[in-house]
């Protein structure tokens, strides 16, 4: 016979322990820099005044995240008011020179947030509250998919490629139709947001002084990357083995700073070509390899089964060389040499949307490894350019033990 349960009532539960618990772990708040924000947005217009809550009182638009929630109030200043309605869109358009252009509705949400009722002699609040999540998805041909973020991509050229994905609020007042008047008169106002859905990093970047100090200890936390400079056939040279390292976490938000690490192998024949010796009569220093390392934004649309992309450099990045660089030439042992750089790189402080996927518009991000040769136009030694996809998030990683879960 099964024992006999009587109910009761949940037990009640905190994110605080008490005296005789411990917290085991929790999933840290974003650090302070992105703590939430509690001022208010304005937006005047001249029938009414939109009073967002939860804004940062300087940006020039609000802004939203992933399931947050649009609040606020709004001031009417008639008094002849038979509806209020606000809408929260969002659009998706895209135009490109030789192929048209087009546009998908991603959110169309209307609400209702005062209606006069003929039967009864009401009056529209002077102020009326509102409150609308924000959806986290959209629906493609009945397929449930994350919103992207708010962005914008122009690209001119031939053909050029226009890319944006907008999202407004906007609110409409209709006021009672007088006595003689064929329609109801109505005022829209249309405020445009920004949609950023913050993600980060599952793991932090491990910093150290230089990259050498770590491999051997900690090899898991380097991702290798591996290509080939080759030579002209006419120059018979073994070609140049490259060898690239990044965080092997792959993942980084906006303002991490990316250490890299490049190394080069190969007979010392074919590295001198990298480093050639200077000669007597040359007035001119002697030109070196020029590596460039920089972070790409590939905007990707597809139309029709056809893809076209764009790129676009997001952020620059700064290279050194590592000893024993400048002694290449000096080696005379048998076997392969190498010459080492390290470095970092960075997204411009104006990149603020990460990268996104919806099937038709994509967002890609790469870190992009550019070799040019000396004297390029006349070098036996071809250039190299190696493209690695990496992922762009909104936040940095943070482990901060210290922040209380109550912590904003």
């Amino acid at each position: 016979m099964l024992p006999s349960y009587s109910s009761s009532s949940a037990p009640e539960y905190t994110p605080s322990p008490s005296e005789e618990e411990a917290t085991l772990d929790y999933t840290p708040r974003y650090p302070l820099a992105h703590a939430v924000f509690h001022g208010n947005f304005t937006q005047r217009w001249k029938q009414a005044t939109l009073i967002l809550k939860d804004q940062d009182e300087k940006a020039e638009i609000p802004c939203y995240g992933r399931h947050s929630i649009i609040q606020g109030e709004l001031g009417l200043l008639k008094d002849d008011i038979s509806c209020v309605a606000v809408k929260l869109e969002g659009r998706l358009n895209f135009s490109m020179s030789d192929v048209g252009s087009n546009s998908w509705t991603l959110v169309s949400e209307k609400y209702t947030l005062w209606k006069k009722d003929d039967n009864v002699s009401s009056r529209c609040p002077s102020v009326l509250p509102l409150s609308i999540r924000f959806p986290p998805t959209f629906q493609d041909a009945g397929e449930a998919k994350k919103l992207p973020p708010s962005y914008e991509a122009i690209f001119y050229g031939m053909p050029s490629l226009w890319v944006t994905c907008i999202y407004t609020f906007t609110v409409k007042i209709s006021r009672t139709r007088a006595r003689f008047e064929l329609w109801k008169p109505s005022r829209t106002y249309t405020l445009r947001i920004n949609y950023r859905p913050r993600t980060r990093p599952n793991r932090p970047i491990v910093r150290c002084d230089t990259i050498f100090s770590m491999l051997k200890y900690v090899p898991e936390e380097w991702h290798q990357i591996m290509d080939t400079m080759h030579f002209k056939p006419s120059a018979c040279l073994a070609p140049i083995n490259c060898h690239f390292l990044i965080p092997s976490v792959q993942t980084f938000g906006l303002e991490d700073v990316i250490p890299f690490h490049i190394q080069l192998t190969g007979p010392l024949e074919s590295l001198s070509h990298v480093f050639p010796a200077p000669s007597v009569k040359d007035e001119q220093p002697t030109q070196k390899l020029f590596i460039r390392v920089c972070l790409v934004r590939k905007t990707l649309l597809v139309v029709d089964g056809k893809k076209y992309w764009r790129n676009s450099s997001i952020g620059e990045g700064k290279v050194w060389a590592t000893p024993p660089h400048h002694d290449l030439t000096t080696q005379m042992h048998k076997g392969d040499v190498s010459a080492d750089w390290e470095g970092e790189v960075r997204c411009n402080p104006e990149v603020r949307t990460s990268g996104f996927n919806i099937g038709n518009v994509a967002v890609q991000d790469f870190i992009l490894f550019a070799l040019t040769p000396p004297n390029v136009r006349n070098a036996t030694l071809l250039q190299l350019q190696h493209a690695h996809p990496i992922k762009l998030v909104t936040d940095t990683w943070t482990d901060d033990t210290t922040t209380h879960p109550h912590d904003t």
